[in-house]
């Protein structure tokens, strides 16, 4: 069961354990957590809320063509932001123990952002906790929302009272905002607050990055559309004290610009132009086994995609 439940009726459920995309072991999966054998440790990827609580956009669900005219405002984005609350937030997830979060340090290399922290089993069971960092975006008067998950870790299992050291690390270049009128990725000057815990609603301020000015990541170019999303009229305010946290400051120098070349034309060898469609799909089935043993499957993919692109511009 993959998708979001809306739970209203049975909500004052004391317990509820959920398994999602069931597989034949099932069974002894459930066996084993409801006799204590095994620890559970997943976590929402969705937020669970009443279905009255959930934003109504009226072109949602158009089979011909699904329209996401709320903007940024998807998910938790859309809770958090306009301080809905669900019966579930998203990355939510209990197990049989309780885990402390501790910082340690925050360091950036460039434009990457280093999150070290200590997470410790506080409790008499072995279990596993997944530590993941939000960052409020600086606001400037622009439509962002109140925090976006930026990166994630499990520990290993953990024995009581056990620690260990987790380090998340993310881009600056993820926070970056779309204009629409310039076609251009930037990030607005300001503060960035780091979050850290367990679930969107449950974590702590880390530390915050402050950009002394605006800056350009990309430039791109609008192609043949016209954006119709729904005007958002939503001031955010964070009451955060930034006085006893980590501050970052990270400056122009720190990014690389890249501006898109559309006029690109891929060159492609003269043998592989006169290849025929049997030819071309031969080498492309070698070149995914060979590569199968030592390669990543983002490398497998590439692989393919590449024959793809050179079959597509003959």
């Amino acid at each position: 069961m993959p998708g979001v439940v809306d739970l209203s009726p049975v909500i004052k459920v004391k317990n509820i354990l959920l398994l999602s995309f069931l597989g034949v072991i099932t069974g002894n999966i459930l066996a084993d957590i409801i006799i204590g054998k095994a620890n559970p440790s997943g976590k929402l990827t969705t937020t669970w809320a009443s279905v009255k609580d959930y934003r109504y956009i009226e072109e949602f669900g158009n089979i011909n063509d699904t329209r996401y005219l709320e903007r940024l405002y998807v998910g938790y984005r859309y809770f958090d932001s306009f301080n809905v609350k669900p019966f579930f937030n998203f990355w939510f997830g209990l197990s049989y123990t309780n885990f402390e979060i501790k910082k340690k340090k925050l360091s950036n290399s460039n434009d990457e952002i280093i999150i070290d922290a200590e997470v410790t089993n506080i409790l008499k069971y072995p279990g596993k906790e997944v530590v993941q960092a939000y960052v409020s975006p600086s606001q400037n008067n622009k439509d962002k929302p109140y925090q976006s998950l930026v990166a994630f870790k499990k520990t290993p299992l953990l024995k009581p009272n056990e620690s260990c050291n987790v380090v998340l690390n993310f881009r600056m270049d993820d926070l970056a905002r779309y204009d629409e009128e310039t076609a251009q990725y930037k990030l607005d000057k300001g503060n960035y607050l780091i979050r850290v815990g367990n679930s969107s609603n449950k974590t702590e301020l880390y530390g915050y990055i402050y950009l002394n000015e605006n800056i350009l990541l990309y430039q791109l170019k609008n192609i043949g559309w016209k954006f119709d999303f729904i005007p958002v009229s939503h001031k955010i305010n964070y009451n955060d004290s930034l006085s006893e946290v980590e501050k970052i400051e990270v400056t122009k120098d720190n990014f690389k610009f890249i501006k898109i070349d559309y006029n690109y034309k891929q060159k492609i060898n003269e043998k592989i132009k006169n290849l025929s469609d049997e030819k071309l799909g031969k080498i492309m089935y070698r070149k995914f086994f060979r590569r199968r043993k030592t390669k990543c499957s983002t490398c497998l993919w590439r692989s393919c995609r590449n024959l793809f692109i050179i079959k597509r511009n003959r």
